[in-house]
């Protein structure tokens, strides 16, 4: 973002910045119910606000003059970093301000890997979700949600993992 002071035509373009800093070393996770890796962006919270850092407040935004307000106000700023759209955002943007193109644009919205929004996975889908080491099965560290909930009873074979089949079993039919 470029800001310029108006009807000043000798002051400098500012480059706004947030004041977000990307944290460092590993997430206080246990591996299980929380990560443990590191940070990454991935997360909110992978991100630490810096007063000193950036040149815009914790919600991405700052007080000054604009074309439409010379003697100053408050206004959010939109930026390529992190957080991108301001935090606390308590108004609507223009309707002017509309993005036509992109991906999304037009489109019913989906979810990767899983169709429409509104089904279920399937065993298989939850497999390509859950299995980190690829070796076709889920082990207890890898499942979240209800399948960690009901392990134990999902776990017929009680071999410690769970496969398709299992899966399958513990699932109520799927509704397309």
């Amino acid at each position: 973002m470029v800001y310029k002071i108006p009807n000043d035509a000798s002051s400098p373009l500012l480059e706004l910045t947030p004041g977000y800093l990307l944290r460092s070393r590993m997430r206080p996770g246990d591996g299980i119910s929380s990560s443990d890796e590191p940070y990454d962006g991935t997360y909110v919270r992978d991100y630490q606000y810096i007063k000193s850092e950036g040149n815009l407040d914790e919600v991405n935004g700052r007080f000054g003059a604009t074309l439409e307000f010379p003697k100053g106000i408050y206004y959010y700023v939109i930026t390529d970093d992190f957080p991108s759209i301001p935090k606390y955002l308590v108004d609507e943007p223009s309707v002017d301000f509309v993005k036509k193109e992109g991906p999304m644009f037009g489109r019913e919205r989906k979810r990767p890997g899983i169709g429409n929004q509104h089904q279920r996975p399937d065993a298989l889908e939850i497999l390509k979700m859950m299995d980190r080491n690829n070796d076709g099965e889920l082990s207890q560290k890898e499942v979240i949600g209800p399948l960690q909930d009901n392990f134990d009873s999902i776990d017929v074979n009680n071999d410690n993992f769970l496969q398709k089949e299992e899966i399958d079993k513990a699932r109520p039919s799927r509704r397309d």
